[in-house]
């Protein structure tokens, strides 16, 4: 793992592929850092918190030059997150790499049917019950894990690719205020393999002390 010293990590291992962790993150405000490869994302108007960043200010956003994984339906995107404004908003926006994107998270305008992938194919999202209640959200093509219950799936829909070439963080690659994420974020993770529903849990339990969430 990157970093100055050893990095204990409280999470399941097996897989895991990115971690950007809120409460270890460094001084340097000007960019937030993967544990697992040193992927750094620039960040703009964004804040470090105790145990979060912060991006509630306007404009606020982080981008990192290429993509931190390759394929969202082999994946499992695990997030823990503060109060969003989650109607039509992304916190993670992948690029499309030889006609693939590693997992994302948006949610859309009904503030329930939420995504792990954004690559313009039609598959069913994740039906939230509601967006505002997010703070642990574990998905990927088969489970889905909302502050620690199962959760079904709702409409058919698509989200279009990111053809930039970089990912974004609280926001979309277009950078419309329309797909701002505004909020704290405390914990991104990305596994490159299928994580059970068990295994969602147990992370989420980790989430939930260490976050207080």
């Amino acid at each position: 793992m990157a970093g100055n010293g050893p990095v204990v990590c409280p999470y399941i291992t097996d897989g895991l592929i990115f971690w950007l962790d809120g409460i270890i993150k460094g001084n340097d405000q000007s960019v937030w850092t993967d544990l697992i490869g040193g992927k750094q994302f620039a960040l703009t108007n964004a804040v470090f918190k105790t145990t979060s960043v912060s991006f509630s200010n306007s404009g606020a956003y982080g981008v990192y030059d290429g993509a931190v994984s390759s394929d969202a339906d082999s994946e499992t995107i695990e997030i823990a997150c503060g109060t969003f404004n989650l109607g039509t908003a992304c916190i993670l926006h992948q690029p499309m790499i030889d006609n693939k994107a590693g997992a994302c998270f948006m949610v859309g305008s009904d503030r329930k049917n939420s995504s792990y992938a954004m690559d313009g194919v039609t598959r069913a999202r994740w039906n939230l019950s509601s967006a505002t209640g997010i703070k642990r959200i574990s998905m990927n093509s088969s489970y889905a894990v909302n502050n620690g219950a199962t959760i079904s799936k709702g409409s058919n829909d698509y989200w279009g690719a990111n053809n930039t070439g970089k990912t974004y963080l609280a926001n979309n690659a277009s950078l419309g205020k329309q797909y701002k994420a505004s909020g704290g974020i405390y914990c991104i993770r990305i596994y490159n393999r299928i994580l059970s529903v068990a295994e969602m849990q147990a992370n989420q339990a980790v989430d939930a002390s260490r976050f207080n969430l």
